[in-house]
């Protein structure tokens, strides 16, 4: 009887040790996996926010305003019409369209163009006003490209101000270096929550 315990106890160990070491590879692969998870998911959200801080204008709510004057010299423009268009002459609808007053330095970004690339802008919105042979520049944005115009102010009700958006917009250098930071550090995590693992596994 004791030496059949013996055996008994020594098979059932035996055992117990064989099936230990086959789940550990299972063990080690899940937990491998979930740490994938972890740096595609922060890598995600990383690039996410680069793009929403990157997005034009930004920064306007930093830029001070002084309440818009209501004065207009005689003969002075009233408006700014134009149209928004690519390089080959297609009507860009819903472009962001940014107007200064290279003069006083004032400017006005709550333009849009309609669905056929026009847009309408009131200079009565700039602070300082609008004066005959001011330059007026338009700068105009579509999803990630960018293009401006500049014009001399003359006497009449309007003027036009149309915009060509050709040019891609390359980002700032924080725009881009954000990303990549922030991807290096949640890999070099990874990296060593993984060898912490394998060292507890061996």
């Amino acid at each position: 009887m004791n030496a059949r315990s013996e055996i008994g106890l020594c098979g059932d160990g035996a055992f117990r040790s064989s099936s230990s070491r086959r789940n550990k590879p299972i063990v080690a692969k899940t937990r491998h996996t979930l740490t994938i998870s972890v740096l595609i998911a922060c890598t995600v959200m990383i690039i996410a926010a680069s793009v929403v801080l990157s997005s034009p204008g930004r920064n306007d709510a930093s830029l001070p305003k002084v309440p818009a004057s209501n004065s207009r010299p005689p003969g002075t423009p009233e408006f700014v019409l134009g149209y928004a268009h690519d390089g080959i002459g297609n009507l860009l609808p819903n472009c962001k369209v940014n107007f200064t007053n290279e003069r006083t330095g004032d400017w006005d970004n709550t333009t849009l163009s309609d669905s056929g690339g026009y847009y309408k802008f009131g200079l009565g919105s700039l602070p300082g006003g609008i004066q005959v042979g001011d330059i007026v520049n338009a700068t105009a944005y579509y999803t990630t490209f960018i293009g401006s115009n500049e014009t001399t102010v003359t006497p009449g009700p309007h003027f036009w101000l149309n915009v060509t958006i050709n040019e891609l917009m390359i980002p700032e250098f924080t725009d881009i270096a954000m990303p990549i930071v922030g991807m290096l550090s949640v890999f070099a995590v990874a990296m060593v929550v993984s060898r912490r693992n394998q060292r507890k596994e061996l």
